[in-house]
């Protein structure tokens, strides 16, 4: 029997030469890299922008080398090196600094450097350097602000000015001429240039190198021949004082409108958003609102239809804001609303009203100020605001914090913070004016997330009575609905002639049923 070889025999290779590869050469491979020879006046450029003498506040040395390089990339793409006098042109930090300037100048509603119209440019154009137009849609805010027809208020237009090409000739401000316009920067004098000229032409004794016949232009003057047919073909799209259109103005302070005077001597008046200035017909003087606001308490007394008195509301804090009117009158209209609609359950409604209130306390109009800061406390308790709580605490002087409602307020947030349901409880009967309607908003959360406490803490068992009771439950019956509610009826058990809850059995119920009622409340107090 034969044996089979464990290996395939090679042919050995008689020669060191390396086998031919067949694959094409990469065109990198090929062209070796030819360095770009910069003219002396560009050297000298650059030296001079990186002097310390020339170092501009505010201005880092990158922003100065990537401006560097736009502008001699700029010079070289459009065969300029030699045509820019360099001497003249301004330093790159000059240019960014002057930039700045402008964007600031456009920002304020200043007038700008080049025509707001728009330029059309032909489709065979080479200059295609265009800035993002970034334009700032103005949304239309709630009735409550102090300008609430902002959307039909003259405004200085946010567009940024563009120029389509954006030569950094045009970008420079001269401090006392007009800025040289590409012409007449090729058509300037230039000794180096003359010099160039006549050794090229063998003129004033100067070798030709048998390179160019006599009377053929040179390279360069061929460049500057090319360029500045570029320039007359383009002179319909690039801007020149002659050609700029006048920049708009900004409006004067006459044509913004100001308050409105009411003329209207109706009381009551339905509430509509306003799309468009207010007509002074349509808007009540102060005298008509006053007893407009005394119709619309006793109303409140007699009827309790909230939907229509919060319409009427509405309605009087809007021709309030639209006649600038910000008086102990308007503190009062609001507070009265933010009572109702703490009353009524309406935190979107009081939320508005608060944020009023709280500008108006700053300009210390009289009001119930030190009411309305326990308030607020309490919302920020409900909507579990970290943010707005410590600027709360930032913002409260001594003689609001040795009031008693603000105490209480305070009380409640501490023992909210620490988990004491036991205090937070007893804190809930004490309340003073209208805070229970607010501490009402997040009552069920706190008694579940005391109920987790308690299904951890207690085992095997709770009597249902001493859970009602520390829970501030007015009956062992409104406890049952309680625990009905979220599905552990049935881990309370009947020992004797007393009701026991299952706390082991229930502890996961309560658990899930903390972390749902703790999700997150926006700063309207809605899930």
């Amino acid at each position: 029997m034969q044996a089979t070889m464990a290996f395939h025999s090679v042919k050995a290779s008689r020669s060191f030469r390396r086998p031919f590869d067949v694959r094409p050469a990469s065109p990198h491979q090929s062209e070796s890299p030819q360095r770009t020879s910069w003219p002396p006046s560009v050297r000298k450029y650059v030296q001079r922008a990186f002097q310390p003498e020339h170092d501009l506040a505010g201005i880092e040395r990158t922003e100065v080398e990537e401006k560097l390089k736009q502008i001699i990339t700029d010079a070289n793409q459009k065969n300029a090196l030699l045509a820019i006098d360099w001497d003249r042109l301004p330093l790159p930090q000059q240019m960014i600094q002057e930039e700045k300037k402008d964007v600031a100048s456009r920002s304020s509603g200043r007038m700008s450097w080049y025509p707001r119209q728009p330029v059309t440019e032909p489709p065979n154009s080479s200059h295609s350097y265009q800035t993002d137009v970034v334009s700032h849609n103005k949304k239309r805010k709630s009735s409550e602000t102090s300008y609430p027809y902002a959307d039909d208020e003259p405004a200085h237009s946010t567009h940024l000015d563009t120029n389509h090409h954006n030569l950094f000739e045009d970008r420079v401000s001269y401090p006392t001429a007009a800025p040289p316009t590409f012409e007449s920067r090729l058509t300037m004098p230039r000794k180096k240039s003359n010099s160039l000229s006549k050794r090229s032409h063998g003129e004033g004794g100067g070798k030709t190198n048998g390179k160019l016949p006599a009377g053929e232009p040179s390279k360069r003057q061929r460049r500057l021949d090319n360029a500045a047919a570029r320039v007359a073909n383009s002179q319909a799209v690039w801007p020149t004082e002659e050609k700029a259109a006048p920049a708009e103005k900004p409006p004067s302070p006459a044509s913004i409108p100001g308050p409105v005077v009411g003329q209207c001597r109706e009381l009551e008046k339905k509430y509509f958003r306003l799309t468009a200035p207010p007509k002074p017909e349509t808007v009540r003087p102060l005298e008509i609102l006053r007893q407009t606001f005394d119709l619309l308490k006793q109303t409140w007394k007699t009827t309790g239809n909230y939907s229509y008195i919060c319409d009427q509301f509405k309605s009087l804090r809007q021709d309030l804001t639209v006649q600038h009117i910000k008086n102990d009158f308007t503190v009062q209209v609001y507070e009265c609303h933010a009572r109702i609609a703490l009353e009524r359950g309406d935190l979107g409604e009081y939320n508005q009203c608060q944020t009023q209130l709280r500008s108006l306390y700053d300009r210390h109009l009289a009001g119930h100020a030190l009411e309305f800061t326990a308030y607020e406390i309490l919302y920020l308790i409900y909507t579990r605001n970290p943010l707005g709580m410590s600027d709360m605490l930032v913002r409260l002087t001594d003689a609001a914090k040795n009031d008693a409602s603000v105490k209480h307020a305070l009380a409640v947030r501490k023992a909210v913070a620490a988990g004491d349901y036991h205090t937070f409880f007893k804190l809930y009967g004490q309340t003073p004016n209208m805070g229970a309607y607010l501490m009402d908003m997040f009552l069920e959360r706190e008694r579940l997330r005391a109920l987790a406490t308690m299904c951890k803490a207690y085992r095997p068992d709770l009597d249902v009575r001493f859970i009602a009771k520390e829970l501030a439950f007015d009956t062992d019956q409104d406890l049952m609905q309680f625990l009905t509610s979220y599905q552990c009826e049935s881990f309370v058990e009947l020992r004797g002639d007393i009701r026991r809850l299952m706390t082991p059995k229930a502890r996961p119920a309560m658990e899930m049923a903390m972390a749902n009622a703790f999700r997150l409340v926006d700063i309207k107090g809605q899930l």
